[in-house]
């Protein structure tokens, strides 16, 4: 660290240490689960579908 920051080593630590603290209790952090996952790509490729019909027709 450079002696012009204004924020010490220790501030800095304590400052991640409650971002971390908050992220992990966040749900959208959470990892996709199978049924999410296996709709979200049914979904896409729904979508996708449906846009090469559009071209064709």
């Amino acid at each position: 660290m450079d002696s012009a920051d204004a924020a010490t080593a220790a501030a800095l630590r304590r400052r991640l240490e409650e971002v971390q603290a908050h992220e992990q209790g966040d749900p959208s952090r959470a990892a996709l689960s199978g049924r999410h996952l296996g709709l979200y790509a049914l979904v896409v490729l729904g979508i996708t579908l449906l846009g090469f019909l559009v071209l064709v027709l």
